[in-house]
């Protein structure tokens, strides 16, 4: 459990080891096919990155089925920006 360590010390309970935070960086669709990244030193835009966020996205999602729906709903659908205009 992950409330586990904070609780045993509220207790007053002995911890075997102290709680390290490990970041993952920062990632958020901008706009249609359009995401950034920022992690440590790397930075990155554009739809590479949307292909990305969608991917990991996806793979968060708890069970199968929910992944198999949301792939096949919006984020399934990859487009350019400049398909749509057409």
């Amino acid at each position: 459990m992950r409330c586990s360590h904070a609780g045993k010390e509220l207790k007053g309970e002995k911890v075997k080891r102290p709680f390290r935070y490990l970041g993952k960086g920062n990632m958020a669709v901008v706009g249609k096919n359009y995401a950034v990244l920022e992690r440590d030193w790397l930075r990155t835009s554009g739809l590479l990155t949307w292909l990305v966020w969608a991917f990991v996205h996806i793979l968060s999602l708890p069970q199968l089925q929910n992944r198999l729906r949301v792939q096949t709903s919006g984020s399934g659908r990859i487009s350019p920006a400049s398909a749509d205009r057409a």
